[in-house]
């Protein structure tokens, strides 16, 4: 994963708080590039649901070509974000609003909840198109990347 190295890249943790789960939860993230540029950052989404960021760590290139910030980050239950297998037998957990939650709470902690863009790859796409029907304040862009139009999540 060379692109993990790249000079100015972080990652970190961010804590997620979700009413119906009892225990502290954290979402993975990475940062390539400067969150305090004046350039609108690019929070990507990724497909699955149960893949991780990874196969999306190609899009660091906008952060060194065009000094794009990039956030790319594991939804909850994936990659390096908190895993949930007690909770398999809880379908009604696993709806959009645990998501939606995650990315709200991820924004404000990277202090970027009021200018963001959001690139939605795969079943990423479908989720960042149903955050963008509720209008998100700071929302400036969605990108949707190989990825159906609309689906019921």
């Amino acid at each position: 994963m060379a692109a993990t190295s790249l000079k100015g890249s972080y990652d970190g943790y961010a804590p997620f708080i979700y009413p119906s789960i009892p225990k502290p939860l954290l979402t993975y993230y990475r940062v390539y590039g400067s969150l305090t540029s004046p350039i609108t950052p690019l929070v990507i989404i990724h497909g699955g649901p149960g893949f991780p960021h990874n196969y999306l760590l190609n899009h660091s290139h906008l952060t060194h070509t065009l000094s794009i910030p990039v956030i790319l980050y594991d939804q909850i239950g994936s990659g390096l974000s908190t895993h949930l297998p007690e909770t398999a037998s809880t379908p009604s957990l696993w709806d959009e609003s645990i998501f939606f939650s995650q990315i709200h709470q991820l924004l404000t902690h990277l202090g970027i909840s009021q200018n963001y863009d959001i690139l939605g790859s795969s079943w990423g796409g479908m989720l960042g198109s149903a955050f963008a029907a509720t209008k998100p304040p700071g929302l400036r862009r969605l990108v949707l990347s190989n990825s159906a139009a609309s689906k019921a999540l």
